[in-house]
């Protein structure tokens, strides 16, 4: 359209994946040519990386080899997943439980509204990839911090609640000892909200104000005692079929991943509790990219396409 509208020239979609394909090839040589080595981390720094999937909606031949047969009721799916990886740096920034308790759920009521003062994270590194496997992607993320010394200061590891990527995580980051694995506050909040919205009508102040209790609650590390709480209250209530159900799946989200909700000390030492870089890279690397209205892809076109992604030293 951009082309047609300022030169008056039109160039059909298969031009469009040729010269995408054909140009993806110089992209590594380019940015190993034009990334200096990144600054050294501060004394105070720490390293964290992150992992999330994205799905990518794919043609209809590719979409017909993601699952050749369907179980009863299942539709066939049209999204291959993408994993988008990240690493960066930050200067750690200590938070008590009601700040950020009072920031994610009543962030209109924040005294100081001026732009925080804390430092941006450094030295970010983007990974992310349709056709390889997941673990490869992780496994040039990791290419990044080996040679850092995690002695004295931990990796930290920030990601949803998706099992298979913590699997993957673990075996691929097995020799770095020294690590810290955090579950995202915001996927945490939306599980609150679940219930909340059970309990009490949506939009009102008396959600709100149940929300900030019990994240507050999780974020002083008393997580065993919220899923108590909610085991009494889903035997004790007179609730519908569909509510008992969203009672037992919070419950056994919170139980699933409670070792990695220790925020009373993730809080204390500084570190980041929330996924946001690399779900903004979701958002901005692959969504803004693939997921456009009427968009289709086919894996080679994928690749090309997430090669030329800046900020970063290699994309696949």
């Amino acid at each position: 359209m951009l082309l047609k509208k300022f030169f008056n020239v039109k160039l059909s979609v298969s031009a469009l994946e040729t010269i995408s394909n054909a140009s993806s090839i110089c992209y590594e040589d380019y940015y190993d040519l034009k990334n200096t080595l990144p600054k050294p981390p501060k004394e105070g720094d720490v390293t964290v990386v992150s992992f999330d999937g994205k799905g990518v909606p794919m043609i209809k031949k590719e979409a017909s080899k993601i699952k050749g047969r369907q179980g009863k009721g299942e539709k066939r799916q049209k999204k291959k997943e993408s994993l988008v990886g990240v690493k960066y740096t930050i200067t750690p920034h200590i938070r008590t439980a009601e700040e950020v308790a009072n920031n994610l759920v009543f962030p209109e009521k924040r005294e100081n509204k001026q732009k925080s003062k804390r430092e941006k994270a450094q030295n970010i590194r983007y990974i992310a990839s349709v056709e390889r496997p997941k673990k490869e992607v992780m496994e040039e993320i990791k290419k990044e911090v080996k040679n850092e010394n995690f002695n004295t200061k931990p990796l930290i590891c920030v990601m949803d609640g998706a099992k298979y990527i913590w699997d993957i995580l673990s075996d691929v980051f097995k020799d770095i000892k020294n690590k810290v694995l955090i579950l995202d506050i915001i996927h945490v909040l939306e599980y609150i909200w679940l219930i909340a919205h059970i309990k009490y009508k949506e939009g009102s102040e008396e959600s709100k104000q149940y929300v900030y209790e019990k994240l507050l609650m999780i974020l002083k590390g008393k997580v065993v005692s919220y899923i108590m709480e909610l085991h009494k209250d889903m035997l004790q209530g007179n609730w519908k079929k569909s509510q008992r159900e969203k009672f037992s799946k919070v419950i056994t989200y919170l139980k699933n991943h409670k070792q990695y909700m220790k925020y009373n000390q993730y809080l204390s030492m500084g570190y980041p509790i929330g996924s946001g870089m690399v779900e903004g890279a979701c958002k901005f690397v692959v969504g803004k990219r693939f997921k456009n209205s009427g968009m289709r892809w086919k894996k080679a076109d994928n690749e090309a396409v997430l090669d030329d992604v800046p900020t970063r030293k290699k994309i696949h």
